[in-house]
């Protein structure tokens, strides 16, 4: 009777979020002197973001990625990553611009296929961590708000306004975060 009640909630959660549930597993692999992220299905972009894209408007996306020494700490260290995503209506594509650090673009990708490649872009540098020290990753994934200028001359100030607040009230942000760990670099290194 257990089993049956077990197996029942896990066809249950599986068929409610089947993305959802891989992607909160984040993996992390030693490149070097860097650490690489990856997830198996990463699940970013929410329903509104596809929409949005799917209507032809871009989004501004940043990950900021971390670690730190316990699941409740502030990060030791930290890199931002800011990408332009948007979406070829006609090819049924994803492009991908990576605006910092190193700009790089990226076109014709699928919808997976371009929140792999920006969580592929992700790399964070070991030298602060000591090889034996237990780290967390953590990384905190947004859209965020394209900032545009209120006109100085030859535009009217209120249009301006409800240009900007009219936008806003059209998207939702969406936001997230995950943590994986512990890990520590000498087991990582005995993993390659």
């Amino acid at each position: 009777m257990r089993f049956h009640i077990g197996l029942s909630c896990l066809i249950i959660l599986a068929l409610l979020g089947p993305g959802r549930l891989s992607a909160q597993t984040l993996s992390v692999k030693l490149d070097g002197d860097q650490l690489r992220v990856s997830a198996a299905r990463p699940a970013f972009f929410s329903k509104e973001i596809v929409q949005r894209l799917h209507n032809g408007i871009a989004v501004n996306f940043v990950l900021k990625v971390g670690t730190t020494t316990s699941v409740s700490t502030t990060p030791m260290m930290q890199s931002i990553y800011r990408f332009v995503i948007s979406y070829d209506i006609f090819e049924e594509k994803y492009a991908v611009s990576r605006l910092e650090p190193n700009p790089r673009s990226i076109t014709h990708l699928s919808e997976t296929a371009a929140q792999l490649w920006c969580l592929d872009s992700v790399a964070l540098v070991t030298t602060r961590i000591a090889a034996d020290q237990p780290f967390w990753i953590h990384m905190e994934y947004q859209t965020e708000e394209t900032k545009t200028a209120v006109p100085e001359s030859g535009g009217s100030i209120i249009g301006g306004l409800i240009d900007v607040f009219s936008r806003k009230s059209q998207r939702q942000d969406a936001r997230g975060s995950l943590m994986a760990g512990p890990f520590s670099l000498l087991d990582l290194r005995k993993a390659r």
